[in-house]
């Protein structure tokens, strides 16, 4: 390649490239419209630029395939998709099929036209050069978001599965590439957090995010990336599984990097109202009035599905299937294998934002109330709890939900029993059958 000297138009337009990336991962403005602008600027000044390499000599060989790509590259960074970046970066990898970078953003680029199966052969086409950490991300993100299509159901199950476990196997060969990189940690963290989330619910993989998450924070260089989404994930995280201040901690650090790219400040509303409520709920008993609750709470005692529950547990002989029947002043924090406890329904809470666990006020025999927090179950699906019926919740994980509030209201808490599948839960002696469960994955994981 011809030598380069520093007044080069062509180095200047690669540079201001480089730093036309570094922008779009570090400026997160206040207003709406301002990055998008800045962006722009920018990719004027590159065109600039090139157009002056292509009026002062005639581009040829190796300056013109670089010409093309930085075309391509400037107009590819935009959320939104670019025929004319398409057309460029595609001409640029024909010209230089060894150019990752140039497949990368060709990858991109499809990406945004949700072109996924081109998407996919792009970033394969750069692994075939090298494996980098960059395409493999990239490559990690894009399995997740492919939706199968398989002839039958079983089929497109399988498949996503398949898909989702190579995203999880490529984000692991990013991070073996650099122990230190934040933003492979970041995406492997994705990557187990869409595990959980689109395939077993299984809590090992909620740890393994959160691990992940760790990582990549301890290693965010906060001049190469700033990664606002990495605190809102794991924000994410910490208000599925109900530590709420550490949620709300999170979405504030989410809040101060991008204060207008995610939806941050609204949720700690959310958590918030549905904590607050919670707990007056609880200590109020559900608005109920005292006379109304007494004859509730007896009446639940007098049911014949309690009372058949109760000879059963009684009259069973086998040691492995003992169980007792007790109350909440029973219980003891964290798991309590071999009880049951019997329930009333109060009250649900309304207006939880679509934020799981599906959250209800519940009463038990002295009249003491607890909300009873249940996995797996959809808001639409709560027609199955009303005051006629007895609940009673097989080996019950009791815990102590918190948020400090940080205001006149101080610590807000509330007793919780929490349900990780519906079929830990019998109404009038009957599991709450799959019929009114599925699995929650409409989370708002970034990424």
């Amino acid at each position: 390649m011809t030598a380069i000297v520093t007044n080069d138009k062509l180095v200047e337009a690669e540079n201001l490239c480089t730093e036309l990336y570094r922008i779009r991962d570090t400026f997160f403005p206040a207003l709406v419209g301002e990055k998008e602008k800045r962006l722009q600027s920018m990719v004027d000044s590159i065109f600039e630029c090139i157009a002056a390499c292509e009026n002062n000599e005639n581009l040829k060989g190796e300056r013109k395939t670089k010409a093309t790509y930085l075309k391509g590259k400037a107009n590819s960074v935009f959320q939104v998709y670019s025929e004319q970046a398409e057309k460029d970066l595609s001409k640029a990898v024909k010209l230089d099929p060894t150019n990752v970078d140039a497949w990368n953003c060709l990858g991109e680029c499809f990406w945004k036209k949700q072109d996924f199966q081109t998407a996919k052969s792009c970033f394969d086409g750069a692994l075939k050069q090298k494996r980098t950490r960059s395409t493999l991300r990239l490559l990690s993100m894009l399995l997740r978001q492919i939706r199968p299509n398989k002839k039958t159901v079983k089929e497109q199950i399988e498949k996503a599965k398949s898909n989702i476990n190579e995203s999880i196997k490529i984000a692991k060969e990013a991070v073996a590439l650099d122990f230190n990189d934040a933003d492979s940690w970041y995406i492997l963290g994705n990557a187990y957090l869409g595990s959980f989330f689109n395939l077993d619910h299984d809590p090992i993989d909620l740890k393994k995010a959160l691990s992940s998450y760790e990582r990549a924070a301890k290693f965010r260089d906060v001049n190469k990336s700033l990664l606002p989404d990495l605190f809102y994930n794991r924000a994410e995280v910490h208000t599925y599984t109900q530590n709420y201040t550490k949620a709300v901690a999170d979405y504030r650090k989410a809040y101060a990097i991008d204060p207008i790219g995610l939806q941050s400040l609204e949720r700690i509303g959310i958590i918030q109202k549905k904590v607050k409520k919670a707990s007056d709920l609880v200590k109020k008993k559900g608005g109920f009035k005292p006379k109304r609750l007494t004859a509730m709470c007896k009446s639940m005692l007098t049911n014949q599905h309690h009372l058949k529950l109760v000879e059963k547990v009684r009259n069973n002989k086998d040691e492995k299937l003992k169980a007792k029947v007790v109350g909440l002043s029973d219980l003891k924090e964290g798991q309590n294998p071999g009880t049951i406890v019997p329930l009333t329904f109060l009250v649900p809470i309304a207006g939880q934002g679509d934020i799981p666990p599906v959250l209800l006020i519940m009463a038990d025999k002295d009249q003491n109330c607890v909300c009873l927090a249940m996995y797996k179950v959809g808001y639409d699906r709560l027609d199955f709890f009303n005051t006629k019926h007895v609940y009673h919740v097989m080996s019950p994980v009791y815990k102590t939900i918190e948020l400090d509030l940080g205001d006149e209201s101080g610590k807000v808490t509330f007793p919780c029993i929490e349900m990780d599948h519906p079929r830990s839960l019998a109404r009038d002696g009957t599991r709450l059958s799959e019929f009114y469960s599925h699995e929650f994955i409409k989370n708002q994981m970034k990424g």
